[in-house]
């Protein structure tokens, strides 16, 4: 499955936590944040206006930002506390440094940049920060931090320039066999997802891995190995229902 997995989001990632409180208010300021004054929801301002104790927290800068469980009922006083960080800006470089060093130096892996295309573009989201923050409270109570993490992760789709699309079967006349590797509890990629997608493709074959764990090559056992290195070294088929 694509290696820019989701097990390469970090439970409050730099940047995608931060822009929370960002969209709640000028937090870091006490400023008026992310919409007009007169836009907000009543009883929202002491959420905006609150002034965020930056520590150190290693090479970075962390705080805690009360967020409502319910953005729509601010008044019932429910709140819950979500960490967020930042980076803190190095000196400026001096002029055509950045070309400099980029000149022959290897390219930096894209995986983070490459799995936040996929989640915008996986299916459509709302264009509005109200409907992320109503989320918060269900994330919360179904899977804690975790859940609102995610809701977090998801706000940089708010404004995705390339719009959104729907799911959708997969067209590949003409393709070559395709072999899916489908693990059966992977987090990021559900199995019956692997399952749909070889049933679709022109001679797909599915090669199922029983185990845990976000992509299985490399990372399993000895039998996907094998099996996945026969075919694309010798064009060995993988046989239907083949398990390890």
């Amino acid at each position: 499955m694509n290696r820019a997995g989701l097990q390469r989001r970090r439970p409050f990632r730099l940047g995608l936590a931060t822009l929370a409180a960002v969209t709640l208010a000028g937090c870091t300021t006490g400023g008026a944040g992310g919409e007009a004054a007169g836009n907000r929801r009543p009883g929202l301002e002491r959420f905006y206006g609150q002034k965020l104790a930056w520590k150190a927290c290693g090479e970075l800068r962390c705080a805690r930002l009360t967020v409502p469980r319910d953005y729509a009922h601010p008044e019932n006083g429910k709140t819950f506390v979500l960490p967020v960080a930042k980076a803190v800006a190095d000196e400026p470089a001096p002029a055509g440094a950045g070309r400099r060093a980029a000149r022959g130096a290897r390219s930096a892996e894209n995986d983070d940049e490459a799995i936040v295309a996929v989640s915008c573009l996986n299916v459509p989201h709302p264009r509005t920060a109200g409907r992320y923050w109503q989320a918060l409270g269900a994330a919360e109570r179904t899977a804690g931090v975790y859940g609102t993490s995610s809701v977090v992760d998801e706000l940089p789709c708010k404004n995705w320039p390339a719009g959104t699309a729907r799911p959708h079967r997969v067209e590949a006349d003409g393709v070559p066999p395709v072999l899916v590797v489908g693990t059966t509890g992977d987090p990021a990629t559900p199995y019956k997802e692997a399952r749909s997608l070889a049933a679709q493709l022109p001679g797909g074959m599915l090669l199922t891995y029983e185990g845990l764990g976000h992509t299985a090559y490399g990372r399993s056992n000895a039998c996907v190995e094998d099996a996945v290195d026969a075919y694309l070294i010798d064009l060995k088929r993988v046989r239907a229902e083949t398990t390890c």
